[in-house]
């Protein structure tokens, strides 16, 4: 299948925009995500290290001059690797003529599911914005200050709030591509108005990329978010994890020891007396400055704007690397089973990959069955297990 862009212009303040977002069915010409590449760049070299990723249609802009835009990504490009900074960009755009889907899906990224880009009404919010001037979605005005110094200007973005999470095209990948945030697109644009080439930069959060395309970001939170804000879809949740504020971790502070107290009785190792003095004392050696204990974070997650949530890493270097440990991963207790926990860990990996980390661990109580065999779909392996013996 493929990415078919249809377009329709809309107005932003002054500027005229078009907005795409995925839809089925997919086409094999004019814009399109997914597949082999189009046929007219098949022998294009930057596909000896890059992979096809997306195409917008010809005529979607006045600076394509009837061309279309093809996006490509670097070849085994993950959130975490270098190469996020203007210039030196993983993303590429290229410029060339109208051409239908190729026969090589081997140069297409692998497992992008096929779709077509259709025209936004008011109520979707868009994949592709194309216009004069970028929406900023997690940056502070000066993410493109290199770009522009260089006599770059803005063409497109690609938008991570736009990528599909329910319905038809929720399993479009396993996860959007670039982590999370927007891709911006800048070039060159000859007097007529027409585009040149362009370059691809970004950092961690917002990409920035100028045709043959660039871009530089600097990340800051989205409007009504805390910075270092962490965001991950499963099950058609959309769920977000940001830093826990003092007021939240002194709640959690008193529920979750109670919880643990609870918990160790339930396991059969102690009674309840003993164990709320260890559940104290354990919070209290690992968390002795609560939030700011060096080397611990905490989160609170969110589903729109609802708690659902908290997870608690800790972490740790090992000679092999950087090591996370989990010592909570929770849902409320009447929102469990509807996908939060699921998106909460997946949440975890992706912030634990973009921080370098080679291995997560948890610890949970063997009558925790639900937990345990949610781990294990997860990809969780048993290391260890501590048994009892009532007598």
């Amino acid at each position: 299948m493929e990415f078919r862009i249809d377009v329709r212009a809309r107005r932003y303040g002054r500027a005229m925009v078009t907005t795409l977002t995925p839809a089925l069915p997919d086409g094999r010409t004019g814009g399109r995500i997914g597949g082999a590449p189009p046929v007219a760049i098949e022998s294009h070299p930057v596909l000896a290290t890059h992979r096809y990723l997306l195409t917008l249609p010809a005529d979607s802009a006045p600076w394509t001059g009837g061309r279309e835009v093809s996006v490509l990504l670097r070849e085994g490009f993950e959130i975490a690797d270098d190469d996020l900074e203007y210039p030196g960009m993983a993303m590429r755009a290229v410029l060339h003529r109208p051409s239908p889907r190729g026969s090589r899906p081997e140069l297409g990224w692998p497992g992008l599911r096929c779709a077509s880009l259709t025209e936004c009404d008011g109520d979707v919010v868009p994949f592709v914005r194309i216009g004069t001037e970028p929406v900023l979605i997690q940056n502070d005005p000066t993410y493109a200050d290199a770009v522009l110094a260089d006599g770059h200007d803005f063409l497109f973005q690609v938008d991570e709030e736009g990528w599909p999470v329910a319905g038809e095209l929720d399993d479009m990948v396993g996860s959007y591509l670039w982590g999370y945030g927007s891709v911006y697109f800048y070039g060159t644009l000859r007097e007529d108005g027409t585009w040149t080439r362009s370059w691809p930069g970004s950092s961690t959060s917002d990409r920035h990329v100028a045709p043959d395309v660039a871009g530089v970001s600097r990340a800051s939170p989205r409007r009504g978010q805390r910075a270092g804000a962490v965001r991950a879809y499963r099950d058609g949740v959309a769920l977000r994890l940001e830093p826990m504020t003092d007021e939240q971790y002194l709640r959690y502070r008193e529920h979750a020891e109670e919880d643990y107290a609870r918990n160790i009785v339930a396991s059969g190792a102690m009674p309840l007396p003993e164990a709320r003095e260890k559940a104290r004392q354990d919070f209290q050696g690992l968390l002795p400055d609560g939030l700011a204990t060096e080397g611990h974070r905490l989160w609170t997650a969110y589903d729109g704007d609802a708690e659902v949530g908290r997870l608690w890493l800790h972490l740790e270097q090992k000679s092999d690397g950087l090591h996370a440990f989990g010592y909570d991963f929770a849902v409320r207790e009447e929102l469990r089973r509807r996908g939060h926990g699921r998106a909460i860990i997946e949440a975890a990996e992706r912030l634990c990959r973009e921080l370098g980390v080679v291995a997560i661990g948890l610890s949970v109580f063997g009558f925790n069955t639900g937990a345990r065999a949610l781990y294990e779909q997860m990809g969780f392996e048993v290391t260890a297990i501590r048994m009892i013996k009532r007598l």
